[in-house]
């Protein structure tokens, strides 16, 4: 974006809290946060495994890694979306990503 610095860039990311040694996208997923978080301000917008126990520690993780989490349940995303104001929005489709990358190979 001309004229902005990069850590002026407000991200906000809806998806699952990443649960990021049980699953390799949850891995893949949590490490993309990651490195977005040394550059931008992140949002995740997330939900959890109410009935895990080992939930909140993937929100810890993030939290420490500097990606600001909001848990909110898949019912209540859309409120959710609704509370964070000023806030760029980028829609990153993992499928579609997926078979740019695919087909460049």
């Amino acid at each position: 974006m001309p004229g902005r610095e990069l850590a002026d860039i407000d991200v906000l990311v809806v998806g699952p809290v990443p649960d990021f040694d049980r699953a390799s996208g949850s891995l893949r997923f949590y490490l993309m946060l990651q490195m977005l978080a040394r550059r931008y301000r992140i949002t995740l917008l997330g939900w959890i495994d109410a009935g895990d126990p080992q939930s909140q520690r993937y929100v810890r993780a993030l939290e420490e890694a500097g990606v600001a989490v909001q848990v909110v349940s898949q019912a209540g995303l859309i409120d959710g979306m609704g509370r964070i104001h000023g806030t760029s929005l980028v829609n990153v489709s993992f499928s579609t990503l997926a078979n740019s990358i695919a087909s460049a190979g």
